[in-house]
């Protein structure tokens, strides 16, 4: 008897001690609470202050291709897409030297003379285009020019002749591999060195510096046609800040970003219609477009999915062109960093991260492509 008692003492204390300890624990986990949203402030107002636009180096590279265009007598379009997107300024900063080198090459080497490309049919002016585009956790600039392309035979035969490669060797290789050629050190098909290009640097001076990012670089080339050259770069902690819009399907929210953005309309402004009762389309303007209503965003029955009477509809640019999709509500638009999903979601594919909101919560940024590709895969809902 005794020893019940005992054991019922213990047992009594113990729940006294907890009953104690609870008002502790509940402080901890609520300070722990604030803490980690500090944390997620902080580390938002860090990624801001490194951030800055690729329009930093692009600006440059308009003026300086305009001036050396004017010194050698050729005339040049420089147009640029994409440039609003903001990432780490390491990338942008040590991007700068290769884009300028890769920018002057595409001027002096690759784009004609006037005169030659009213000979060869083509417009006097030549044609620079740089495209800025974050891919797939990547960091992606891609230029092309509509000049005169890489003498590929030329490349071949300097291959040779510096002893890079035999004739059997090059004989087994596909254009791409050859193009490539270009990126190794003491070989170019340049005639000689200009004050314009090269100026003793060469592409593999350009290929070390985007390694030196954890990147790649690619080359493309048709004779007399162009060239495209692309960089790829991972991003810093898998980061990038880009414009987006936060909207609310059913009770959830989520985050689209503004490139991929047309227009917003209200759905009574629209006609839909659906054909052979599954896939959806709506009338806009005369132009048809197919409606994307992807439940799986909301989890959610699209009878009660509504909250606010009539949903808005989002008209979407991707891969297989436009689209519209319904939203319930759109909250704001700004400034989002992107960080890549965790481990537990990585395999999910509709999204492409996720970005710290202004209340410190936590929004799933998507992937528009993907949705559009699982909407057609899983028969349209």
């Amino acid at each position: 008897m005794a020893e019940h008692s005992s054991n019922f003492g213990k047992q009594m204390q113990n729940i006294t001690d907890l009953l104690q300890l609870q008002p502790l624990v509940k402080n901890f986990l609520l300070h722990a609470g604030n803490m980690s949203k500090t944390m997620l402030n902080l580390e938002s107002s860090l990624q801001d202050i490194r951030k800055i636009k690729v329009k930093n180096i692009s600006g440059k590279a308009k003026r300086q291709i305009r001036e050396l265009a004017k010194k050698i007598g050729k005339k040049v379009s420089l147009t640029i897409e994409g440039d609003d997107i903001e990432v780490d300024k390491m990338i942008i900063e040590k991007l700068d030297d290769p884009l300028m080198h890769i920018l002057r090459n595409c001027l002096d080497h690759g784009l004609e003379s006037p005169d030659e490309r009213i000979k060869c049919g083509k417009d006097e002016t030549g044609k620079i285009n740089i495209s800025v585009e974050e891919k797939n956790k990547r960091f992606v600039l891609t230029i092309n020019d509509d000049g005169r392309g890489i003498d590929l035979e030329s490349l071949k035969t300097k291959a040779v002749a510096g002893g890079f490669f035999s004739s059997g060797q090059l004989a087994k290789m596909d254009p791409s591999e050859i193009s490539r050629l270009i990126f190794r050190a003491g070989l170019s098909t340049a005639k000689g060195l200009t004050t314009i290009s090269g100026r003793g640097v060469g592409m593999d001076v350009v290929r070390e510096n985007v390694e030196a990012l954890k990147g790649s670089i690619d080359i493309s080339t048709e004779r007399f046609k162009g060239t495209t050259i692309a960089i790829s770069i991972p991003l810093k902690d898998n980061l990038i800040v880009s414009k987006g819009v936060l909207f609310r399907k059913g009770s959830s929210k989520f985050i689209i970003e503004a490139a991929n953005l047309i227009e917003i309309l209200s759905s009574d402004k629209v006609e839909s219609f659906s054909v052979q009762g599954r896939q959806k389309f709506v009338k806009i303007r005369d132009a048809i477009h197919p409606l994307i209503d992807f439940k799986i965003l909301s989890g959610e029955d699209r009878q009660t999915a509504n909250l606010n009477g009539n949903k808005l509809i989002f008209i979407l640019e991707v891969k297989k062109g436009q689209v519209c999709f319904f939203v319930d509500e759109v909250l704001n638009s700004q400034s989002f960093v992107i960080k890549e999903m965790n481990c537990f979601m990585k395999d999910i594919n509709i999204y492409k991260g996720t970005a710290i909101l202004k209340d410190g919560s936590i929004g799933l940024v998507l992937d528009v492509d993907s949705i559009v590709n699982e909407y057609y895969v899983h028969g349209c809902n």
